[in-house]
């Protein structure tokens, strides 16, 4: 059983050489856009939730159990996850690098919605301010970074890239307010 988990939906901007409007790897759907945004994209790029998973080492996997099944007489068709909140696509709280920060119910959902671009990066083991030179940032709200490092249904890596500080001051100059990556951390 497969649970398809709320889509992310940001609407891209057109691409810039290195800047590009494909989505991060995993399920990707696109729709046409509406007459007042000609412009825009919409791209669902979360990846599936599902009992095969990869989670942190150590953490909850997931679980998904059928309570009640009509075809074995029941009135209805029940269903219950248990999960860990880092499990799949998702999106860290600032509580999850501080306990002085905010979780992740008080944050607004404006936060993750806005004009975003995908900026490709092949550097490892250290992701660098570089991979944001050919992409402008001027009215960018959310930049995601596509690696490809962690393929979907790959085992966990046993190392992570790492964005450097210069990278993260770049995106606090610009004030963008959210950074997506298709890594399993950027801890």
């Amino acid at each position: 059983c497969t649970i398809r988990l709320p889509t992310v939906r940001m609407p891209f901007r057109s691409p810039e050489k290195s800047c590009t409007t494909r989505a991060i790897e995993g399920t990707v759907q696109t729709r046409t856009p509406s007459p007042e945004r000609e412009s825009s994209l919409i791209f669902d790029i979360s990846r599936e939730l599902s009992a095969g998973t990869v989670v942190w080492p150590g953490d909850q996997s997931v679980q998904v159990t059928r309570n009640g099944k009509m075809e074995v007489g029941d009135s209805v068709n029940l269903g219950s996850l248990l999960t860990s909140l880092h499990a799949g696509t998702h999106v860290d709280a600032p509580f999850h690098f501080g306990c002085e920060y905010p979780t992740i119910e008080k944050i607004s959902l404006e936060t993750v919605l806005g004009t975003a671009v995908v900026v490709q990066s092949g550097q490892f083991p250290t992701i660098d301010a570089s991979s944001l030179e050919k992409c402008s940032l001027d009215g960018v709200d959310c930049v995601l970074l596509k690696t490809n490092y962690w393929p979907v249904g790959a085992a966990f890596p046993h190392q992570i890239p790492v964005v450097n500080k210069e990278f993260i001051e770049i995106l606090a100059s610009h004030n963008i307010r959210l950074f997506g990556v298709d890594l399993p951390s950027v801890d």
